[in-house]
C-alpha cells in the first residue's frame, strides 16, 4: 500500500503536498522509497530473477512487498507523530485542501522559504548557478559522495530545470502553466499526466536550514546572486551583503543573451530562461504581432512556437535574419533556402539578408524595428534571439581575454577548490548546447567529489540537437563536431519511395530555390562536413537519436575519406542489409558544395 501511495506522490500535481512532504520528513522517506523501489521492481517483474520469483500466494516472497510497505507505513505515521508533535497535525492537513495561490504569477518552487532562510555559515559544497550544469554537478556528487551537502545559489526564481523546453514542449502541450514550467499531456491510453522542464519534479529540495540533517543533501536558494568569490578564503559574497564559506565550490553561471540596439524598453525582449518563457507565452496571446530577430536555432524554433500558438486568432510573426536564409550560418544553402520557404508557407514572415539597426517605441504602444535596407516594421513586441556570451559577473575568477569565459584546465578546474562548467567555460558558440553543460557538469561534479582516481580530462566535440515545427510539420537534427556552412558539405538524404535506401535524385550542386523538392526537409539526410578530406562535423536530419554512436566514433576516427558516399552504409542501411548490393553513384540523393 505504501508503495502505491509512493507512485501516486510521484505523480502528484499538488506542489503544496510535495512541500508538506518535505517540510515534514527532511526528505529522509523519499530516499527510502527510492532505495526500496530496485530491490522491490527485482522481485516483481523486473527482471530475469523475477520472471520465476512472482509475489503469488503460495510463493515463498509473497509477503516481502507487504512487510516492506507495512514498516515503511508505520515508519511514516510514527514520522508524522514526531515531526508535528506540539502542533495541530489536523491544521496543517487541513491546510493542504488550498491549492497554492498562483495569482501573482510567481514560481513557487521547493525551496520557497529559502530565500529569507538564514544561509549556513558552510557548505561542503556549493554549486553556482541553477542550470542543466549545477544539476549534472549535484547528480555526480552524490553518485561519488553519498552523503554530500550541497547547495545551489541562483539568481532565477526557478529551482534548476532546462532550457530546451523553453522553445519546444512548452509551446505545443495543453494546459501550460508559464509561472511554473509545468503542463500537462496524454499518454497512449488518453490519460492527463502531468510534465515539467524540472530536472528533479518529484522531489522537492530541502530548505538551507535542514540541510546538515537532510539525507537527500541538496538545497537550492533562489534570487541569489553572488558578486564575488575569493578562492584563498574560501568564500563567496551574495548582493544583499550576505557571505559564505565552501569546501568545494562549481561555478556554472551560464551565458547572457546579447541583444540589439534598443529604447523600446521593455517592449523589446531577449529570450533566455523561464521568465522570459513566462511573459513571452502570456504576450502572445494578447499581441497582435511579434518580431523575432536573428537566424540561429533558438530565432527558428521560437518563430515556429508563436506561430503556432497564435494561429487561430492570427498572430503576425516576423523573422529577420542577417543570413541568406535560416540557420544560414550551420546548414547547406539549398537546405537553408527550402526551411527558409516551409516557414514562410507556414504563415511565419521571414526577411533574410538584413540587419537590425535600431529597435525604438512608437505610438499606441507598438515599436518599431529600424532594418539596414531602409525599411520599418511596426509590431507589438520584438524578440532579440542573436546569440549568448559567457555570464561571469562575479569578481576574483579569472576569464579568457579572447572569449570571456571562464578559462579552466583540462580537468575543469579554474582556482584551488574551484570548478566551472557549462555555457560560462564555453569557448565557442558551437559549444554553448544543453549537451556540452550535462557533460560538463558531471566530469566537474566527478572531479570535485571522486578521491579514488584520478581526475577526468574533458575531451569533447560539441554537440546540439533540437526540433523545427513549421505549420503541421515536425523536422529534427542532431549536429555534431564543426558544423560550419562555410566549410565543405556533402549530403545524403534518403529516397522517399525506399526505406533505408538512397534516393536516386540529383540536386545541383549550387541549387537554387525555384525548384528545389522540399521533401529533402521531410526525409532522413546526412550532412558531412569535410575540412582537407577529413569529416570535422555531420549533421543527422530527421534521423532521431539512433545514429548517435556511429557519429561520435566517425568523428574520433582521424582517418580520411575521399570516398564519402562509401559511409553511406552506415546510416542509410540495415544491419541485415548491409551484404546487399554496392553503391553506385546513381543510388545517392547527393548535394555538395565547396
Amino acid at each position: 500500500m505504501f508503495l502505491i501511495s509512493t507512485n501516486v506522490l510521484n505523480k502528484c500535481k499538488h506542489l503544496t503536498l510535495k512541500r508538506f512532504i518535505n517540510n515534514s520528513f527532511h526528505v529522509d522517506i523519499r530516499n527510502a522509497v527510492i532505495n526500496i523501489k530496485p530491490i522491490y521492481h527485482r522481485f516483481h517483474g523486473r527482471s530475469e530473477y523475477s520472471q520465476t520469483h512472482k509475489f503469488k500466494k503460495g510463493n515463498s516472497l509473497w509477503w516481502f512487498p507487504w512487510g516492506v510497505s507495512a514498516a515503511c507505513l508505520g515508519a511514516l505515521c510514527a514520522g508524522v507523530l514526531y515531526a508535528k508533535s506540539g502542533n495541530s497535525l489536523v491544521a496543517h492537513c487541513a491546510s493542504l485542501i488550498e491549492p497554492p495561490d498562483l495569482s501573482a504569477g510567481n514560481p513557487v518552487t521547493g525551496t520557497s522559504s529559502a530565500a529569507v532562510d538564514e544561509l549556513p555559515s558552510y557548505v561542503p559544497y556549493l554549486l553556482i548557478g541553477g542550470g542543466t550544469a549545477s544539476f549534472s554537478a549535484s547528480h555526480s556528487i552524490k553518485k561519488f559522495d553519498p552523503s554530500a551537502k550541497i547547495l545551489i545559489l541562483t539568481d532565477e526564481a526557478f529551482d534548476p530545470y532546462e532550457r530546451p523546453p523553453l522553445s519546444k514542449q512548452l509551446w505545443y502541450k495543453s494546459d501550460v502553466n508559464p509561472s511554473l514550467l509545468l503542463w500537462k499531456d496524454r499518454n497512449s491510453s488518453g490519460r492527463s499526466r502531468p510534465g515539467s522542464a524540472f530536472h528533479f519534479p518529484d522531489v522537492p529540495y530541502v530548505p538551507p536550514s535542514r540541510l546538515s540533517d537532510s539525507y537527500f543533501g541538496i538545497s537550492v536558494v533562489p534570487n541569489a546572486r553572488v558578486v564575488r568569490l575569493d578562492a584563498s578564503a574560501q568564500t563567496v559574497w551574495l548582493s544583499d551583503g550576505r557571505s559564505l564559506r565552501y569546501g568545494k565550490c562549481l561555478v556554472a553561471t551560464g551565458a547572457r543573451p546579447r541583444a540589439v540596439p534598443s529604447t523600446a524598453g521593455r517592449l523589446m525582449m531577449t529570450y533566455r530562461d523561464g521568465s522570459d518563457f513566462a511573459r513571452l507565452y502570456r504576450d502572445a496571446r494578447t499581441a497582435s504581432s511579434v518580431v523575432v530577430i536573428g537566424g540561429s536555432f533558438l530565432a527558428t524554433e521560437l518563430s515556429c512556437c508563436l506561430s503556432h500558438v497564435g494561429a487561430e486568432r492570427g498572430l503576425a510573426v516576423t523573422t529577420v535574419t542577417r543570413g541568406s536564409g535560416l540557420l544560414s550560418s550551420v546548414l547547406p544553402r539549398f537546405l537553408s533556402d527550402a526551411l527558409t520557404h516551409r516557414l514562410r508557407r507556414s504563415g511565419v514572415t521571414v526577411v533574410t539578408d538584413c540587419e537590425v539597426t535600431a529597435v525604438t517605441p512608437g505610438t499606441g504602444g507598438a515599436v518599431h524595428v529600424a532594418l539596414s535596407n531602409g525599411a520599418t516594421l511596426r509590431t507589438d513586441l520584438a524578440v532579440s534571439c542573436v546569440g549568448v556570451s559567457p555570464c561571469v559577473r562575479l569578481s576574483g575568477i579569472r576569464t579568457d581575454p579572447e572569449s570571456g569565459a571562464i578559462a579552466t584546465d583540462a580537468t575543469l578546474r579554474a582556482d584551488r577548490n574551484v570548478w566551472a562548467a557549462g555555457d560560462v567555460i564555453a569557448p565557442t558558440p558551437a559549444h554553448r548546447h544543453f549537451p556540452f553543460a550535462l557533460q560538463t557538469g558531471r566530469v566537474a561534479g566527478e572531479n570535485m567529489s571522486r578521491t579514488d582516481a584520478p581526475p577526468r580530462r574533458i575531451d569533447w566535440i560539441p554537440e546540439f540537437f533540437g526540433d523545427i515545427r513549421p505549420g503541421s510539420d515536425w523536422i529534427g537534427y542532431e549536429g555534431f563536431g564543426n558544423c560550419s556552412s562555410h566549410l565543405e558539405t556533402f549530403s545524403l538524404f534518403l529516397s522517399p519511395d525506399k526505406e533505408r535506401n538512397i534516393s536516386a535524385a540529383t540536386v545541383p550542386v549550387e541549387p537554387q530555390t525555384d525548384g528545389l523538392p522540399q521533401s529533402h526537409l521531410d526525409r532522413e539526410g546526412v550532412i558531412f562536413y569535410l575540412e582537407s578530406q577529413r569529416i570535422v562535423g555531420v549533421m543527422l536530419w530527421n534521423f532521431g537519436f539512433d545514429k548517435v554512436a556511429q557519429t561520435r566514433a566517425l568523428l574520433a576516427s582521424p582517418a580520411v575519406y575521399p570516398d564519402i558516399k562509401s559511409l553511406a552504409k552506415l546510416f542509410f542501411y540495415e544491419p541485415e542489409g548491409l551484404e546487399g548490393g554496392d553503391i553506385s553513384d546513381d543510388d545517392m540523393d547527393i548535394s555538395s558544395s565547396s
